[in-house]
C-alpha cells in the first residue's frame, strides 16, 4: 500500500507539512509572551513555580522522545519492525516544537530563579512529584542500558512520552487554581492560552490527517501522546480563557495626565491605558 492515499499523492503531504509547521509556530509563540511580561515586571508574583518547574521535566522528556524517533535510524528500524514496516508518525516540526519549547521553559526557569516571586515558591507536593520523577527515569535508563536491546530502548522512550503526558496533566493545575485563589489572572499570560490553544487543535488535525492519508490509523494509536497532548492542552487552555474573561475579567487601568488649558491652569484627567500584565 502506497504511503499516501491515491487522490491525494504529493498534496496529502503539503497539507500536513502546513498544518504542522502553522501548530509549530503556534506552540513556538506561546511562551514569548510569559517572558515578556516576567521581563516588564521584573517579577514572576502570578506565575506558578510549580507549572515552571516541571514544565522543564516535561519538555525534556518530549525532546528526547521526538528527536528518537525522528534522528535514530536503530528507533525507526525497531518501530518498523513492530508495526509492519510503516514510519512513525513523527515529523520535523514535531522535533523543531519540543526542542524550541525546552529551551524557553528554561529560560522562564530562570526568570524564576532571579526575578522576585512575592513568596511564591514551588510547593512540597511538586518537589516530591518532581524528584519521583527524577528517580523514575534515572532507574529506567540504567535498565535500558544493561539490557541493551531494541525492546528495552523502546520501552524507555515510551515511558518518557508517559512522563510529558503526566507532567502536562499536572503542571497547569497550580496555575488554574492559583487563579482561583487569588481571582484574578494578572500576572499569567492569555495570549500564552490563545496560542496554546490553536497549536493544540493542528496538533490534532495533524495526526488524525496523518493517519488518514496513509490509511495507519495503527500510527496514530502508537503516538498516543501527540493525541492526548493535544487533548489536555486544549481543555486547560479553555479553563484559563474563561477564566481570564469570564470569572476573573482585568479591571479598567487608568493613568493621571496634567493638561494645562488656554487659561494657563492645569487640569488632571484620566486616560484608560492597556496593562501588560497579562498580555
Amino acid at each position: 500500500m502506497p504511503d499516501d492515499l491515491p487522490h491525494l499523492g504529493d498534496t496529502g503531504e503539503i497539507i500536513s507539512k502546513v498544518i504542522g509547521w502553522t501548530y509549530t509556530i503556534a506552540w513556538g509563540l506561546t511562551n514569548y509572551p510569559q517572558i515578556y511580561i516576567n521581563w516588564k515586571r521584573k517579577s514572576v508574583q502570578g506565575l506558578s513555580p510549580d507549572y515552571v518547574a516541571v514544565n522543564v521535566i516535561g519538555f525534556l522528556c518530549l525532546a528526547a522522545y521526538y528527536s528518537s524517533f525522528y534522528f535514530s535510524e536503530y528507533v525507526r528500524a525497531e518501530y518498523r519492525r513492530v508495526h509492519d514496516e510503516k514510519e512513525p508518525l513523527v515529523s520535523a516540526n514535531d522535533v523543531a516544537f519540543s526542542l524550541h519549547a525546552l529551551l524557553l521553559s528554561s529560560i522562564t526557569l530562570v526568570q524564576l530563579c532571579i526575578y522576585p516571586s512575592g513568596g511564591q515558591k514551588v510547593s512540597k507536593a511538586m518537589t516530591v512529584i518532581m524528584v519521583g520523577i527524577i528517580l523514575a527515569l534515572i532507574g529506567y535508563c540504567l535498565f535500558a542500558g544493561i539490557e541493551h536491546n531494541p525492546s528495552s530502548t523502546m520501552s524507555l522512550l515510551y515511558f518518557f512520552s508517559y512522563v510529558k503526558g503526566f507532567v502536562t496533566t499536572v503542571k497547569y493545575i497550580p496555575q488554574a487554581y492559583m487563579n482561583y485563589t487569588r481571582k484574578s489572572t494578572k500576572g499569567w499570560s492569555i495570549l500564552f492560552s490563545v496560542l496554546d490553544l490553536t497549536g493544540g487543535v493542528l496538533s490534532i488535525t495533524q495526526l488524525m490527517f496523518d493517519g488518514w492519508r496513509k490509511e495507519d490509523w495503527e500510527g496514530v494509536r502508537s503516538n498516543p501522546l501527540k493525541l492526548f497532548l493535544g487533548i489536555i492542552t486544549c481543555l486547560f487552555d479553555l479553563i484559563f480563557i474563561f477564566q481570564h474573561y469570564i470569572l476573573y475579567p482585568q479591571r479598567k487601568s487608568y493613568r493621571s495626565i496634567s493638561r494645562r488649558s488656554e487659561e494657563g491652569e492645569d487640569t488632571k484627567i484620566l486616560v484608560r491605558y492597556a496593562s501588560t500584565d497579562s498580555f
